[in-house]
């Protein structure tokens, strides 16, 4: 067998006439001669006819090559040397046993077939040579069948992941995920539209009727390059179904596939044995209590979420390096998430928000840029980094905020991304899409159609993974093109299809900028809606003084007009910092230390997600997500029927007045004072060495203890035990600067 050389040459050929041309031979380097007419859609075989020369190498070889739009190359050789005279050969390229993959183990398929970038031929010696060869005929000949043939359809290569098999049954435990890969024969074309191909599992067992969709799966292999990160097909795709049982049992499994109208069968699977307690760590909204969230719900074992967070919409941020003096992160996607992780598992972040954007994790964007098909098939690349990202994700007991679109994607002003979404029918380059303006991205039924594809095929393959936080449809909604009433439309069928598809129960949620005003109340209402997202950025104008972030965090679900608790639902900050453009460090690093603990006193549901990662990373600014997270461990914020709990607002003098907060439940203070003068802008804080806080007037007497936390690192600065005779109560604080918390509970039974 022949082997193709890593370093080739392409060669520009001299036109000897209407068919021929010549090229010269580079030998012993590898030749490569690319057919120049257009290629057709889809290419069944090169034909080529050439005449090779007396004086060519005895061991002159040929073959033929195709590549795809990712840039994989895919080769069929010719089993003999090229003799000297007139030759004329055929390669098939339709066909997974014609063409074999050069520098990976990826397989040809039929949905190979339609994304062929170029074609040609390839010549090589292992003498050195510039023998001219004429070549009167090179053409790609167009594949004009409706699929590949097969006798009859079947599904192949069958193999179960996650289970074992013994005595024909398969065996898992609660909370594993079981996965099954299959070859379908024929291959669909385009492997994506259910409508050419689908594949479900059908599960029944105890108090289960699933139907569980099946995804086109090409296994990538990521190379970190050290400036950025390669993605390399191995083995021959498939489909895959993935399923994670909750409950113990015996279930049945039946695979049923069905090629369009034409073609389908059914084949049943042996019983999946599912062995260990009813396991549920899924995170959702808690139902006694919806202001927050949960997991166990499911299971009737729920236990209080409350998680510290970042935004890490990208490993990188260009905004952050103007703005923050950060520096660019290396493009080294998952491996670059890979070393965040670990950092944030250490620092206590529990959260993070990750964008599934076109230079991040988007699985569908304009075909002629790095790792993307194109409109309507999804980056294999992209989604193996997503999938590497969850698994890593939940093994740090990180969970992830998974934005399905950003906002410039529909937008032709703030942010514009429209000029390179592949649904715009104006592109600036690559294959015009169906929609003629950003704004009918949200109206047009071609764009729907699109959208629902994307949705079954994120749902197929990740909706069982613990991981996920939620859906977040959108950020910044408010920044696109559409119209306020699409809208609002827009939300209410997607997220009713989400929570169709999601048998998880994964909440669902968007987005919008500004603050806790901006939101469209007519979305924050609807039922789809799970939970709300929102910025808490805040500038300062001129002679205007502004206002602390811990007030706008507070007004936020406090303002006596329009704050966002009357919805009853979670509400999330996951921008601040600042302004947009950030702020002096000062004030940036006083903002990110107090941010979690005003938001944790006014019961917002997860930690403010800081929007500048790599002045966090680079900086090692990691000590506020510490000291919270200890300071919230094994506290349950959530209320009862007979004990309500919620934010208050307590007097606080120190040297100065001081801001304090507190949340509140019957028998349990959690309180946070803070000097203002630091954190409005980061200015030197004086010494309160008596700090007062009044609890109330008319508290119910009995023992107490009272903790003293240390703010910035989350470790207890002084325990007391208390015994108030009733009436009121004021505590004092230790001598401190900047901000301290406290936790005061009653003692024993009282």
């Amino acid at each position: 067998m022949h082997c193709l050389l890593v370093l080739v040459i392409i060669i520009w050929l001299t036109p000897l006439g209407a068919a021929e041309r010549s090229v010269a031979l580079q030998a012993p380097l590898t030749t490569v001669v690319a057919v120049e007419h257009e290629l057709p859609e889809r290419i069944a075989a090169l034909h080529v006819v050439l005449t090779v020369p007396d004086d060519a190498p005895a061991d002159l070889g040929i073959g033929a090559f195709v590549t795809d739009d990712d840039g994989e190359w895919y080769q069929s050789l010719h089993p003999q040397v090229l003799s000297p005279g007139r030759h004329e050969l055929r390669f098939a390229t339709n066909s997974t046993a014609n063409l074999h993959g050069a520098g990976h183990s990826g397989r040809w398929s039929s949905y190979r077939t339609t994304r062929t970038h170029r074609a040609g031929l390839v010549l090589w010696s292992a003498s050195t040579s510039t023998a001219a060869i004429t070549i009167h005929q090179l053409e790609a000949i167009a594949d004009t069948s409706s699929a590949p043939s097969a006798a009859k359809p079947g599904l192949f290569d069958l193999r179960h992941h996650g289970a074992t098999l013994s005595n024909d049954l398969l065996h898992i435990a609660t909370g594993q995920r079981y996965q099954l890969s299959v070859r379908p024969d024929p291959f669909p074309v385009d492997p994506f539209k259910p409508e050419r191909f689908a594949l479900d599992l059908v599960i029944s067992g105890p108090n289960t009727d699933l139907r569980i969709p099946g995804f086109y799966h090409q296994a990538v292999t990521l190379i970190d390059r050290g400036d950025y990160e390669q993605g390399i097909a191995e083995s021959a795709a498939g489909f895959s179904v993935r399923w994670r049982p909750q409950f113990p049992g015996r279930y049945q499994l039946q695979l049923e596939a069905r090629w369009g109208a034409d073609h389908s069968i059914s084949t049943a699977l042996p019983d999946l044995d599912v062995s260990g307690a009813a396991w549920d760590d899924f995170v959702r909204v808690d139902p006694n209590d919806p202001r927050f969230f949960a997991t166990g719900v499911a299971t009737e074992t729920s236990q209080f979420y409350w998680a510290t967070a970042i935004n890490a919409r990208s490993v990188w941020d260009l905004r952050g390096a103007q703005r923050t003096a950060s520096r660019l992160s290396p493009d080294r996607r998952w491996h670059a998430y890979e070393a965040y992780l670990d950092r944030w598992q250490a620092a206590g972040l529990g959260a993070a928000e990750v964008w599934m954007s076109s230079w991040n994790l988007a699985l569908e964007w304009r075909d002629d840029w790095p790792d993307f098909p194109g409109l309507g098939r999804y980056s294999q690349i992209n989604a193996e980094r997503l999938d590497r990202l969850l698994d890593a994700a939940y093994a740090r007991g990180i969970r992830i905020n998974l934005v399905i679109n950003n906002h410039g994607q529909a937008s032709g002003k703030t942010d514009a991304e429209w000029r390179d979404n592949p649904y715009n029918a104006e592109i600036r380059a690559g294959t015009p899409g169906p929609v003629a303006q950003a704004q009918d991205f949200f109206t047009s039924p071609e764009a729907l159609a699109g959208q629902e594809q994307l949705r079954r095929y994120l749902v197929a393959r990740y909706a069982d993974h613990p991981a996920i936080l939620g859906w977040k449809l959108w950020t910044e909604m408010n920044l696109t093109a559409g119209r306020k009433e699409d809208l609002r439309t827009w939300h209410e069928q997607a997220t009713q299809r989400w929570h169709a598809l999601d048998a998880y129960g994964h909440p669902v949620t968007s987005h919008w900028s500004g603050n806790y005003r901006t939101p469209d109340r007519q979305i924050v209402a609807q039922n789809g809606i799970d939970y709300v997202c929102i910025d808490a950025y805040h500038g300062r104008r001129a002679n205007r003084p502004g206002i602390l972030l811990p007030d706008l965090f507070w007004h936020g679900l406090h303002h006596v007009n329009d704050n966002l608790s009357t919805y009853s639902k979670p509400v999330v900050i996951t921008e601040y910092g600042g302004s947009s453009q950030a702020c002096p460090e000062p004030q940036l690093i006083a903002e990110h230390h107090a941010g979690p603990w005003a938001a944790l006193m006014a019961g917002y549901a997860v930690g403010p997600m800081l929007w500048w990662i790599e002045w966090v990373d680079q900086g090692e600014h990691y000590a506020p997500y510490t000291a919270i997270s200890r300071f919230i461990a094994g506290e349950d914020m959530r209320s009862h029927p007979d004990a309500p709990s919620g934010g208050v607002e307590l007097s606080a003098t120190g040297a100065t007045e001081l801001w304090c907060r507190a949340w509140n439940r019957p028998g349990r203070i959690l309180g946070y004072l803070l000097d203002p003068v630091w954190g409005y802008e980061g200015l030197i804080a004086e010494e309160h060495s008596a700090a007062t806080i009044r609890i109330g007037s008319d508290v119910r007497a009995g023992p107490m203890a009272l903790e003293w936390w240390d703010a910035d690192t989350g470790t207890v600065l002084k325990h007391l035990d208390l015994k108030h005779p009733g009436g009121e109560l004021t505590l004092t604080a230790p001598s401190f600067q900047r901000h301290i918390a406290f936790k005061l509970w009653r003692a024993g039974n009282n």
